[in-house]
């Protein structure tokens, strides 16, 4: 079976070396994503920014850098697929989002994160691994109306600092594997267990003779192939920001995801029948597009020197083969060192 060998080629010391890495910069300092499967993620920028000095000249970035904790609640309601909403059912999903960045010069910087979620699906039985043909009862049935909790993709990123000044150009790359054999089959499911190597730059401008800001990061995305299928993906995540005092900063974020993969209904039908019990059907969740674009506000409020604070609201204007998202609230803290 194409799930069985995904992980079993990842080699056990390049996980390992993963781990220790996570854990040693983890315990150095004391204390999210996009969710492809339900067209959400974070939003914040919680730590995203190293001088929280409030203007001051900044000091040498060696040796700092910042930790982050998100929390976020997002309502899923049905499924947009290409012949329009499907009554799916809803989710339920609550997750906790941990990412630390440290930098080694004032060039380069290391950045790891890891979510934990806890999901809900209450409605259509669509992901019954017994209704599977032949039924496959060793798989968990994470659709079965109680929460479904784990721990996703782990995830390791570089950033290089290419231009400094009021006009700031990063380009950046990270390499996500999957945190454990987590079931990937079902609405509730945590992630969908696949490999993703992420390049990109981030661009940031600020003016000068404003409070305003922008930010802009633009990403593609190559994603590990199921049953032969490219879902690689171009990501953009675009801000622009206002700091009414030195403590209090307001923003207007988009998040769009948009690339490559299979399409419900067209794509798993057989003879003019819509089949849910092959492999295809399976694998679903790890073949179709998930292309979405989320809109939010958000605040942050720097608490000291030290500590920000973060909160977002979102929605979805536009969602293509994913999980309709009603809406999403975030709340985040950072620290920097």
């Amino acid at each position: 079976m194409n799930i069985d060998h995904n992980c079993a080629i990842w080699p056990q010391k390049s996980i390992s070396f993963i781990l220790v890495v996570l854990a040693l910069l983890a315990c150095s300092f004391s204390v999210i994503s996009e969710v492809a499967a339900s067209g959400a993620d974070t939003g914040s920028r919680a730590g995203h920014d190293f001088d929280l000095s409030y203007g001051a000249e900044r000091e040498s970035r060696a040796g700092h850098g910042w930790w982050g904790l998100s929390y976020q609640y997002v309502s899923v309601d049905g499924f947009e697929s290409s012949v329009g909403k499907l009554p799916t059912g809803t989710v339920d999903s609550h997750s906790l989002y941990f990412e630390i960045e440290y930098y080694l010069n004032d060039k380069i910087s290391l950045r790891g994160g890891i979510p934990y979620f806890a999901k809900k699906h209450e409605g259509a039985d669509i992901h019954n691994p017994l209704n599977l043909e032949p039924p496959r009862p060793y798989i968990e049935n994470v659709d079965d109306g109680t929460w479904n909790t784990g721990f996703e993709d782990l995830y390791l990123g570089i950033r290089y600092l290419a231009k400094d000044g009021p006009f700031v150009i990063e380009p950046f790359a990270s390499f996500g594997v999957p945190s454990n054999q987590y079931p990937f089959f079902g609405a509730a499911a945590v992630g969908q267990r696949l490999w993703k190597f992420e390049l990109g730059t981030a661009f940031s401008w600020f003016p000068g003779l404003s409070n305003a800001y922008y930010r802009a990061d633009v990403a593609y995305v190559f994603v590990e192939k199921t049953l032969g299928v490219n879902v690689n993906h171009w990501r953009l995540n675009a801000e622009v920001g206002y700091r009414f005092t030195p403590r209090l900063t307001g923003r207007l974020f988009m998040l769009l995801k948009d690339g490559k993969g299979l399409s419900v209904p067209e794509d798993f039908v057989e003879d003019g029948v819509f089949v849910m019990t092959d492999e295809r059907w399976y694998q679903h969740d790890r073949l179709i597009k998930h292309n979405f674009l989320n809109a939010g506000i958000g605040l942050d409020w720097a608490i000291n020197k030290k500590y920000l604070l973060s909160t977002n609201v979102m929605i979805q204007p536009w969602a293509e083969q994913v999980h309709a998202m009603e809406y999403a609230l975030t709340v985040g803290v950072s620290r920097s060192f």
